[in-house]
């Protein structure tokens, strides 16, 4: 898929010298469309199966994914600005950029990068850079891509009130409060659309902080399992897993 994106930026940068530009361009964004929608497919199925497989196996999944989200990430850099605002202009496509923003960010830490895996992360980091600006207007003009990105990382998630920045007008920062199934406000979400990190009442969502992942005593108890993680309701407790862990929820403090 890299690999039709980099050739779809070649013929769009030529473009200008073609006669027919605008019919040229409405192709190559249709392609594109079709490049993410099936870049994406292969996220979400990545995704079902690491969360139906544990042991050792995970590890090499989750890189894996992380590759894969930040490939899908990548079918968005094509070099043109408007072509790109273009290919944003639908909250499908806001939908998989953020989701797969979140995927990247929130990877394991003990996850070991190849050269080409570095790439591709810088890659995005400098494409969200460019996007933040674009993506921020979309969003507070009322796209629910957003909220069908948030969706699939946290699924009792309920769109609340209408996002909006999380302090001046240059901040990536967007804030939301979430609905109960009752409809009564429920907890106050946060998302960084630079950096992917996605936050309820202040706590990650997902994924385990690194901090946590990376402690020896945690380690050792757990290895480099992946868990599935939100914040927990226990008194005295900031996380507990989706899933049973050895048939058990398990609740993990700081």
């Amino acid at each position: 898929m890299n690999t039709i994106t980099y050739l779809v930026s070649w013929l769009l940068a030529e473009s200008p010298l073609v006669e027919d530009r605008l019919d040229t361009t409405h192709q190559a964004c249709q392609l594109l469309c079709t490049v993410h929608d099936n870049t994406f497919g292969w996220v979400l199925e990545l995704l079902e199966a690491l969360e139906n497989i544990m042991g050792d196996d995970q590890q090499g999944l989750a890189s894996q994914l992380h590759d894969m989200a930040a490939i899908c990430c990548s079918t968005f850099d094509v070099g043109d600005l408007n072509v790109t605002t273009q290919l944003l202009n639908s909250p499908r496509a806001i939908e998989i950029l953020l989701f797969c923003a979140i995927i990247i960010h929130d990877s394991p830490s003990a996850l070991l990068y190849d050269h080409q895996s570095q790439l591709l992360l810088e890659q995005d980091c400098h494409l969200l850079w460019r996007l933040q600006h674009v993506i921020g207007d979309i969003i507070e003009a009322g796209s629910e891509g957003i909220d069908i990105a948030v969706n699939h990382i946290w699924s009792r998630y309920h769109q609340g009130i209408h996002w909006c920045r999380n302090g001046p007008v240059n901040s990536t920062w967007f804030t939301a409060r979430a609905l109960g199934s009752n409809g009564q406000p429920l907890s106050q979400i946060y998302l960084d659309i630079l950096g992917g990190s996605l936050l309820v009442d202040g706590k990650m969502v997902w994924r385990l902080p690194h901090i946590i992942q990376n402690d020896d005593l945690f380690k050792s108890i757990f290895g480099y399992q992946v868990m599935d993680v939100m914040p927990s309701n226990m008194s005295g407790m900031e996380y507990a897993t989706c899933g049973l862990i050895s048939g058990h929820h398990v609740c993990v403090f700081t």
